[in-house]
């Protein structure tokens, strides 16, 4: 693994909001760390609908993207290493950002801390902890090293991932 180049890819998710990008650069941690892909899904949200509707093929989005009524357009890729899993989703307003790979946001998400020994703060006190009109909260309590768990899940940054590679190294 070419470390320099990772963390000049990890800088630059920022800017570059190419979901192809981030998902083969969160997929490319993942092995090195010895987790394998286990699926790829899309989910639409829909409102009013109390949970997301899950597909694989490509096609529902093209048929069900058009209705006003969605109001989100997910990615996911889960992998998987013993009793452990990591998804990664990338999330898209409209339909047209969906297929040209432009994300509004991105996530790591797993069901456990992966051997990280990062602070661990809960979703509902990151608002309290870190409040800006400028910067999204959890944007800020990643910049300050902390993971946050929801219910059982923890989400990160990728540069956590690049450090663990690192720590493997």
């Amino acid at each position: 693994m070419d470390f320099d180049k990772v963390r000049k890819d990890i800088e630059s998710l920022d800017v570059n909001r190419d979901s192809n990008f981030f998902h083969s650069l969160v997929s490319d941690l993942l092995k090195y760390l010895n987790f394998r892909f286990k699926e790829k899904w899309y989910e639409i949200d829909i409102v009013g609908e109390p949970k997301p509707i899950k597909f694989t093929n490509l096609e529902y989005i093209k048929l069900l993207g058009h209705i006003p009524q969605v109001k989100n357009f997910s990615r996911r890729e889960k992998f998987e290493r013993k009793n452990e899993f990591v998804v990664a989703t990338t999330n898209h307003t409209t339909l047209e950002n969906f297929f040209n790979n432009h994300y509004i946001a991105r996530s790591v998400m797993s069901n456990s801390r992966l051997g990280l020994d990062n602070k661990v703060l809960a979703a509902n006190d990151v608002k309290n902890a870190f409040h800006s009109t400028f910067r999204d909260p959890l944007a800020m309590a990643f910049d300050r090293n902390y993971i946050v768990r929801l219910g059982n899940f923890y989400f990160l940054h990728p540069r956590f991932l690049y450090e663990l590679c690192l720590k493997k190294n």
